[in-house]
């Protein structure tokens, strides 16, 4: 594994572990922009991962 992969496996920890912190004074709408972003880093840490997870051949297709 290359320093790369391994960078790229914090990154896509930080982003599935990643939390916004929801403030008693947040109203409706900012902590459901909260939350939204939070889903979305922890489904992008979760595409990351994937990627790291495939071989030569299905990189390979998925570039064509």
């Amino acid at each position: 594994m290359t320093r790369m992969e391994d960078r790229l496996k914090i990154l896509a920890q930080w982003l599935k572990e990643y939390t916004y912190s929801i403030d008693d004074r947040d109203g409706a709408l900012e902590t459901a922009m909260k939350r939204a972003k939070e889903e979305t880093m922890h489904e992008i840490g979760d595409y990351l991962e994937e990627i790291l997870e495939m071989d030569s051949e299905q990189i390979d297709n998925e570039l064509k």
